[in-house]
């Protein structure tokens, strides 16, 4: 319920915020909720559990001097799956549900400055702030990562219905953890983000790829293995890329599929991919 909270406390002094003329912005909400039931004799290894989803999205745009642009945008998702009271020995279902576990935390903001020059690119600055609404021993806001960055953007395509941009530059992170020093370190990003609406606003698709290549690690003296040979794991490529597809069916009711593929050497040396669907309440504010 607190994370429900401070999402439409953060809607409210946003849109109090963004609502002046000129700004372009936009906010919409959604709710997905599913439950699924099995008898204790069915054949395999489903539980019976409730899993609810609420996110928001939110952008908001607008060219604050003839030279400098803001390009803001904020994403916010949380959710948590029940399962059923189980027998420890029989392994039978019980009245009642357990502790909820997590399926889906995420607060992202970001904040673009573009020096609009009527170049060929446009340089630009950025500040992002990347976290959780409940964390390591369900500290809110930890861990969390506040990122800078620097360097030149061309927006390809810029129509209602169809948006291409590119940004590429330098990136410092610095990655916070309750009750340890920070890490930093710094390298190369790129990011390309798409989007494509279909001519009767029935369906929406965005994409968003982020590489980074580190050139530092602060912690890189600290990293060995048991045999007390450095790790270099951080100097590999870190991608991000998420696909998003919505299609309304109705007023408010829309059919959502959702994948991210990311691959981080320090976390694990394979790619790791999620995919979610569903069918969810969307509701526009702005």
């Amino acid at each position: 319920m607190k994370k429900i909270l401070f999402i439409a406390l953060v809607t409210v002094l946003l849109g109090t915020l963004v609502a002046q003329e000129k700004w372009e912005y936009s906010f919409d909400v959604k709710g997905t909720l599913s439950q699924s039931f099995y008898t204790d004799n069915w054949d395999g290894e489903e539980e019976s559990n409730i899993n609810w989803l609420i996110q928001g999205n939110m952008t908001a745009n607008k060219q604050l001097l003839d030279w400098f642009r803001s390009m803001n945008t904020l994403k916010m998702k949380f959710g948590q799956i029940y399962d059923t009271e189980k027998d420890p020995v029989t392994d039978a279902q019980l009245p009642g549900w357990q502790e909820p576990r997590k399926s889906d935390d995420e607060i992202d903001l970001l904040s673009l400055g573009l020096i609009t020059l009527d170049g060929w690119v446009d340089p630009y600055v950025s500040l992002r702030l990347e976290t959780v609404f409940e964390g390591t021993n369900k500290r809110a806001f930890d861990p969390a990562r506040f990122s800078q960055g620097i360097g030149a953007s061309k927006i390809i395509f810029e129509e209602p219905r169809l948006g291409l941009n590119t940004r590429a530059g330098l990136l410092m992170r610095e990655n916070y953890i309750y009750g340890v020093s920070p890490m930093i370190d710094g390298g190369a990003e790129s990011v390309t983000e798409f989007m494509w609406v279909c001519p009767f606003d029935k369906t929406k698709f965005t994409s968003n790829l982020f590489l980074f290549q580190a050139f530092f690690n602060s912690e890189e003296d600290d990293l060995v293995d048991v045999n007390g040979e450095k790790i270099d794991d951080w100097k590999q490529l870190d991608i991000e890329w998420t696909n998003e597809l919505s299609i309304q069916l109705y007023k408010y009711l829309s059919f959502n599929v959702y994948t991210q593929l990311l691959y981080d050497k320090e976390i694990d040396y394979t790619g790791r991919f999620k995919q979610t669907s569903g069918l969810s309440i969307t509701y526009k504010l702005f």
